[in-house]
């Protein structure tokens, strides 16, 4: 039977949606990208969720350390045991003392937070990680009829709640961002469960929705605010939903790119950052800029919004992509 890979797509529109919200394209445009390109990953996580894990806990868990926690913590070493060299090329404006060093290091691999700015995407792997978790306890305690109302009904109040009162849980961070994460999967599994099927006419109204939503209540998930925040969530599920069925039409070449892509999303995480700082220091030079001026995080918004997104957008995508290709190409011909 051949695998459905339409999740897949979906997050390859996510993940290119995610690099040109950080291009510095601005405007319009970006509130429209930032109302729903992160919800999409979780809405994706809860999707692809097996009611088989119910029973089998660890398996579960085990999943989430290898997929979020590990992820997190392997990479975040490795971006900080390369902090000063990247001060020392002008990537970064500041170094690290030694006891700065240990500190973020402990806070990263106990905490999931502290880390380095060039992984400042990371946020998405610690709330998935606690998200996961969250969204676990929540169908293991609700598995009775109309389950899904009282436990998604849990986590938004959480989520608004801990939004309202600045609250989260001490040392860990545990926040509204990971309630919401919750909350998103919680849908995305209910939405694949039952099956649900969207209407042309709903789709367009939903289209119209998120217009709206970019005018009337902009904001990102990171930065959500409790007075728009039930707003925001369900336009992030509609535009979950339209992108979901959007990668159902893909066809021929574009659907093979975007499976690739969609394969390799962890990679463009990791590497969109410094790869746009290619193309910050080829500003730099065009324009007689100093050398320091290629620490701006994360693009050189002065140039980015007159056009020059347009090439940190693509190589944000495909640095990583074409890095991530050759060491697995690399790889098989080594070990093979």
């Amino acid at each position: 039977m051949k695998r459905d890979e339409s999740v897949t797509i979906a997050k390859a529109i996510g993940i290119i949606l995610m690099v040109i919200g950080h291009s510095g394209l601005g405007g319009y445009p970006t509130r429209f990208i930032y109302l729903f390109h992160m919800p999409l990953f979780f809405f994706l996580s809860g999707y692809c969720f097996k009611e088989s894990y119910l029973e089998r806990p660890k398996e579960y868990l085990f999943r989430r350390l290898k997929g979020a926690y590990w992820p997190y913590v392997k990479w975040s070493l490795l971006f900080l045991l390369f902090h000063n060299l990247f001060a020392y090329f002008h990537i970064y404006s500041y170094s690290l003392s030694l006891k700065e060093t240990l500190v973020k290091a402990l806070h990263l691999t106990t905490a999931l937070w502290d880390c380095e700015q060039l992984l400042g995407g990371f946020w998405f792997l610690k709330s998935l990680f606690w998200g996961s978790l969250l969204f676990y306890a929540v169908k293991w305690c609700f598995r009775f009829r109309h389950g899904f109302v009282f436990g998604g009904g849990s986590l938004l109040m959480m989520s608004i709640i801990c939004n309202a009162t600045h609250f989260h849980v001490p040392y860990w961070g545990i926040c509204d961002t990971d309630f919401a994460a919750a909350w998103f999967m919680l849908v995305g599994c209910e939405y694949h469960r039952k099956n649900i099927q969207i209407y042309k006419k709903v789709l367009m109204l939903g289209f119209f929705i998120l217009l709206l939503g970019t005018f009337l209540w902009p904001q990102q998930m990171i930065n959500m605010r409790w007075e728009t925040m039930i707003p925001y969530l369900f336009t992030g599920v509609i535009g979950s939903v339209l992108t979901f069925l959007v990668s159902k039409t893909m066809k021929n070449f574009c659907k093979e790119l975007l499976v690739f892509i969609g394969n390799n999303t962890l990679d463009i995480l990791i590497w969109h950052f410094l790869s746009f700082k290619i193309v910050s220091l080829i500003v730099a030079k065009i324009n007689n800029l100093p050398i320091e001026a290629i620490s701006e995080f994360p693009v050189l918004k002065e140039y980015s919004a007159s056009g020059w997104w347009i090439a940190y957008a693509i190589v944000g995508v495909f640095i990583p992509v074409v890095f991530s290709y050759s060491m697995n190409h690399f790889r098989k011909r080594v070990f093979n």
